[in-house]
């Protein structure tokens, strides 16, 4: 893992693994810069950099950076994988109510259904009953004209064998 002290190195060119080498680079430096002209001595402070065996309150601030930046970056990762786990719970609640809406609509179709066969049935042994009083109606209307007819016709006989009886009394009578 890059440290903060190797990203500061390499951002000014200077790498910050300081050793021996340190001491004999300040001076070849220090001739280049003499070489090209300039009057004055440059010497770049985080090369002459030496590590101490004590800590200094900027190396503990330091340490606190990292320590801080590998936080924030677990933090970050943590908010983020949590935030999709709540997007996924919400699409996953979201899709079960859908699934519950539709199933709820095809139970209140299907009672519906229901509910209208057992009308259906009820309204057709309404019209059978209906059916069975009208042809009782009926039978007994043409049972009474039947009687009727029979007593007119009984009548008729009646009154003609009346006729024909009082006729031959009438004859033997005479006779």
């Amino acid at each position: 893992m890059m440290t903060l002290w190797d990203k500061i190195g390499r951002r000014k060119g200077v790498s910050l693994e300081l050793d021996i080498h340190v001491d004999q680079e300040v001076p070849d430096k220090i001739e280049i810069d003499q070489a090209d002209g300039s009057s004055h001595l440059f010497v770049n402070q985080t090369d002459v950099y030496q590590k101490s065996e004590s800590k200094t309150h900027w190396d503990f601030l330091l340490k606190e950076l990292e320590w801080m930046a590998d936080d924030f970056q677990k933090e970050t990762k943590k908010k983020s994988g949590d935030a999709k786990k709540l997007v996924r719970n919400c699409k996953k609640h979201i899709n079960e109510q859908l699934v519950q809406q539709e199933k709820k609509k095809r139970e209140v179709k299907h009672d519906l259904k229901r509910k209208s066969k057992f009308m259906s049935n009820i309204v057709g042994m309404y019209w059978k009953s209906c059916e069975k009083i009208v042809k009782h109606n009926y039978n007994v209307e043409y049972e009474r004209k039947r009687q009727q007819l029979r007593t007119k016709k009984l009548e008729n006989f009646v009154s003609k064998h009346l006729k024909l009886s009082v006729k031959v009394a009438e004859q033997l009578n005479t006779n």
